[in-house]
């Protein structure tokens, strides 16, 4: 792999030896309406053209010590991490390095680039990301954590920027009076404070509570979107709390999920138009404060169990003993949080399916997997339940009579894999009766296998909890 990095190293130096030889220079436009020049910037604003062939190789490269051995791809994206490649060789080639031979100074840089990437994951910082959301109806809750997320309100929240000395107290008192009385407050002279005030007003607008996520040795796009991930499962976590987390979920959403609050149209009968206004999202759900932490109390360790799995997800480079535990725990609870805010049932069904599926861990039963893999997923997710929910595969869990192998049967073989394999002939068809099944389900299934992760050392173990309540 170094000795690939080198090669294309040096066909980066060579074409751009060759570019700066030529009489006649190939196009070096940026492909677009705007034909900006290909330029790369180096130290004391020097810059360098460069063309096509030389960005891709540089493109490459990224992509190849992506994924090494210093796992570049914990701490930043991809797109990320290519930025910092153009300006890493913006100031190498611009520098004091000789380009003439080539292939020593390919070497050259190639040691350059390790140092400069230990030294881009040992800088990279901690960060705090605040999403503005709906939760509660009400905005009387005390802060709560959960690992490195913290739920407040946004009152609470207000404080703690005080308290950080990030704004002052006269901003303070204009942003309560404008979220008390919904009118905007008067222009303030332009500052640093005013903008940043500005700023908070504008990102949280009506939403009363704030999902806060601290995050450390991640580069700025990378915790942003790993922020993003542990906010949505945060919002899955609690859903849990009520008897149907799906409908409950619907009614909770970041600042990011607001335009998507109704579906608008128009019923045509004949000579006559009836608009209609369907709901998607409510103003969040109602719960009691001292009901709130009574269901936190009564389920002390479902809440270990989430808390254990977010600081694992907050983790630069997720490496601990019951890390393949953790994977599927949250990778389950990501598909859950899916299917519960999915508006379409069909695709609600699909991502509750992936849930269960990854929950039994793809268990396949041999004697059926040979003749139809489909079939030994069912089988395996069936068992699962069995060790889970103490329910038999034979057991009547419906008012019609259908027992747990039917019902996941149709979970798993007619609602996901046919659809996903284009051979489904129901899918216009109504699911919602099947959906709320497989919330049900998913539900316990997940609350059950979280709430247990504190007996489990390593994900293996998850295989003897399907199988303990066995005959």
């Amino acid at each position: 792999m170094a000795n690939r990095n080198v090669e294309i190293i040096q066909e980066i130096i060579s074409e751009l030896n060759a570019l700066q030889n030529s009489k006649d220079p190939p196009d070096t436009r940026q492909v677009g309406p705007i034909p900006f020049p290909r330029l790369l910037s180096g130290k004391n604003n020097a810059q360098i053209l460069v063309n096509k062939r030389i960005e891709l190789l540089i493109q490459d490269l990224g992509r190849k010590t992506y994924n090494d051995a210093l796992k570049v791809n914990h701490i930043a994206t991809l797109e990320e991490w290519q930025r910092a490649l153009r300006s890493f060789f913006g100031d190498e080639l611009t520098g004091a390095i000789d380009l003439t031979n080539a292939q020593v100074a390919a070497k050259t840089i190639r040691k350059k680039l390790f140092s400069y990437r230990k030294q881009k994951i040992e800088d990279a910082q901690q960060t705090e990301w605040a999403f503005p959301c709906t939760i509660f109806s009400e905005a009387k809750l005390d802060p709560f954590k959960i690992g490195p997320v913290r739920i407040e309100t946004r009152e609470d929240w207000l404080i703690r920027q005080i308290e950080r000395g990030r704004i002052s107290k006269v901003s303070k008192r204009r942003l309560e009076r404008q979220w008390a009385n919904g009118n905007a407050n008067r222009p303030r002279k332009a500052t640093d404070e005013s903008l940043f005030e500005g700023e908070i007003s504008r990102t949280v607008k009506d939403h009363k509570f704030m999902i806060t996520v601290e995050l450390e040795n991640l580069l700025p796009e990378a915790a942003l979107k790993r922020a993003n991930m542990l906010a949505n499962l945060t919002l899955a976590a609690i859903a849990c709390l009520w008897t149907n987390p799906s409908k409950a979920l619907r009614n909770m959403f970041i600042a990011v999920d607001w335009t998507k609050t109704s579906i608008t149209g128009m019923l045509i009968s004949e000579k006559r138009y009836f608009p209609f206004y369907e709901p998607i999202r409510l103003p969040g759900n109602y719960i009691d404060q001292n009901l709130m932490y009574g269901f936190i109390d009564d389920n002390k360790e479902y809440w270990e169990g989430v808390t254990n799995i977010f600081n694992f997800l907050a983790m630069s480079r997720p490496d601990n003993v019951k890390k393949e535990l953790h994977d599927i725990l949250s990778q389950a609870l990501m598909f859950f949080q899916r299917g519960c805010a999915e508006t379409s049932d069909l695709m609600a069904i699909i991502n509750l399916a992936n849930a269960l599926d990854i929950l039994s861990k793809g268990v396949l039963v041999k004697e059926q997997a040979d003749d139809n893999k489909s079939k030994g997923r069912v089988r395996g997710i069936v068992i699962m339940i069995q060790g889970l929910l103490g329910y038999k595969q034979d057991s009547n869990i419906t008012r019609d009579g259908r027992t747990v192998y039917e019902i996941i049967d149709e979970i798993y073989s007619d609602a996901r894999s046919r659809t996903v394999h284009g051979t489904s002939e129901r899918y216009h068809l109504d699911w919602q009766e099947l959906r709320e099944i497989a919330t049900y389900i998913t539900h316990r299934c997940l609350t059950q296998a979280i709430g247990r992760e504190g007996e489990l050392e390593r994900a293996t173990c998850m295989k003897h909890l399907f199988y303990e309540q066995q005959d």
